[in-house]
């Protein structure tokens, strides 16, 4: 029996062979990245919430931006100088360049986003647009004499 392979399996077994990540389809980090940093992202009342994990950097080397609809998250995360002496068995931790990008529903006041960096976390608020709240109209008539009539009947 022949066995179909479809084009997303042979992608996730490349990504799976090379350690790379492309979840549930998710093409957030951009080519060019050394590492992409984990991030949950979750709906508040009144705001969208992004935390970054950024452990080892310091906001000096964090960019966050916004342009045509898209947030971007960009740094570099710089290898520790490794001094004489120290014999390594062992390097896991990542280090250099990451871009991140996130396209944003037009429901989002880009003016008002804010960011925050505290314990190599980075966490980015999205507010929410205020949405127009119904204007009850008031329908005026006119009595027989063609004077006016307000909504509550009164002259």
């Amino acid at each position: 029996m022949n066995m179909v392979t479809y084009p997303w399996n042979v992608i996730q077994q490349i990504n799976d062979i090379l350690g790379t990540s492309v979840k549930n389809g998710d093409t957030s980090n951009i080519a060019t990245s050394c590492w992409v940093p984990a991030v949950d992202i979750h709906e508040e009342k009144n705001s969208y919430v992004i935390k970054a994990d950024l452990p080892g950097m310091s906001k000096n080397n964090i960019e966050v931006f916004m342009e045509n609809g898209t947030l971007s998250i960009k740094g570099e995360r710089k290898e520790e100088n490794k001094t004489e002496g120290n014999n390594y068995s062992r390097t896991e931790r990542v280090y250099g360049k990451f871009h991140r990008q996130f396209t944003l529903p037009d429901s989002v006041d880009t003016e008002g986003i804010s960011a925050n960096f505290k314990d190599g976390v980075l966490t980015l608020s999205i507010p929410k647009k205020e949405l127009s709240k119904p204007k009850r109209i008031c329908i005026l008539e006119h009595d027989e004499n063609q004077q006016l009539i307000n909504a509550d009947n009164q002259k």
